[in-house]
C-alpha cells in the first residue's frame, strides 16, 4: 500500500495534503467547544454530536473533497488514465458525497462523545486504574467508531471522485454505491456467486480504526488537560 502511495517519490504521497490544513482549526473547534455548548444548550449528547457533525461537514467538505480529488487525479496521471475529475469550489460547502461525509463525521465523533462513557463504566467494574481509564476508554471506543466509519469513508471518496456518480439521479447513485462496496469488499465467483469477503476489508478496517483512534484519543487527552488547567486556574482565583 505504501509502495503505491509513494511510487512517484516521497512528495507525491502528500498530493492534496495542503487543502485540509487551513480548515483544521475551526474543524476541531466543532469537535470540542461547539459540542459542549450544544450539549449544554439542548441537554443531549446525541443531538450535540449530530449538530456538531453538520458544522464540521460545512467547514471541511470543500477541503476534504479537493484533497481526495487531487490525490485521485494524481493517481490517474501516474497510470496514464484520462478519468481526471474537476476540483470542486473551495467556497461551496456541499456537493457529491456530502451526506456520506456528514454521517462519517458523526459516527467518528460518537467514539469519545457517546461510546467512551459505557466503556469507562465497564473498566470501572474491571478495576482498571482511574489514571488510565479515560485514555483507554477513548481509544477502545474510537476503534469501534473507526470501524463503523470505514465503509462511509470509502463511499465518500468514491462519490467525490466519480463523474458518473455526480451526474446520476438519487436511485442510480445508491445503486452505484452498493456496486462499489460489492466490488471492493466482496469476492465473487465466475457465475456471480458470493465467495466471501476480500482481505482489503480487514486492511481498511485496521487503517481507518487506528487512524481514528489515534486522532480522537489524542484530542480527548488534550481536552482533559485543558479542562484540568482551567479548573486549577479557577481555584487559584
Amino acid at each position: 500500500l505504501l509502495a503505491n502511495v509513494f511510487q512517484a517519490g516521497f512528495a507525491s504521497g502528500w498530493t492534496g495534503g495542503w487543502a485540509p490544513v487551513l480548515p483544521s482549526s475551526p474543524q476541531f473547534i466543532t469537535l470540542g467547544p461547539l459540542f459542549h455548548c450544544l450539549k449544554e444548550a439542548f441537554n443531549s449528547s446525541f443531538l450535540a454530536v449530530c449538530l456538531s457533525a453538520v458544522a464540521e461537514t460545512v467547514i471541511s467538505y470543500p477541503s476534504s473533497t479537493i484533497n481526495a480529488q487531487m490525490a485521485y487525479n494524481h493517481a490517474q496521471e501516474l497510470v496514464g488514465g484520462r478519468a481526471e475529475v474537476p476540483l470542486v469550489s473551495a467556497w461551496i460547502p456541499w456537493g457529491p458525497g456530502v451526506i456520506l461525509l456528514c454521517l462519517r463525521n458523526a459516527l467518528a465523533m460518537c467514539g469519545i462523545r457517546l461510546l467512551s462513557g459505557p466503556v469507562q463504566q465497564t473498566m470501572r467494574r474491571l478495576r482498571v486504574p482511574e489514571s488510565f481509564r479515560g485514555l483507554l476508554s477513548d481509544f477502545i471506543a474510537s476503534i469501534g467508531s473507526g470501524c463503523l466509519t470505514t465503509p462511509l469513508n470509502q463511499l465518500y471518496n468514491y462519490a467525490s471522485t466519480s463523474q458518473a456518480y455526480t451526474h446520476s439521479g438519487s436511485l442510480e447513485q445508491l445503486r452505484q454505491l452498493a456496486a462499489f462496496l460489492g466490488t471492493t469488499y466482496v469476492s465473487c465467483g465466475p457465475a456471480g456467486e458470493i465467495l466471501g469477503l476480500r482481505q482489503s476489508l480487514v486492511r481498511d478496517l485496521m487503517l481507518r480504526s487506528l487512524y481514528t483512534a489515534a486522532i480522537f484519543t489524542l484530542f480527548g487527552a488534550i481536552e482533559r488537560i485543558c479542562v484540568l488547567l482551567w479548573r486549577l486556574r479557577e481555584k487559584r482565583l
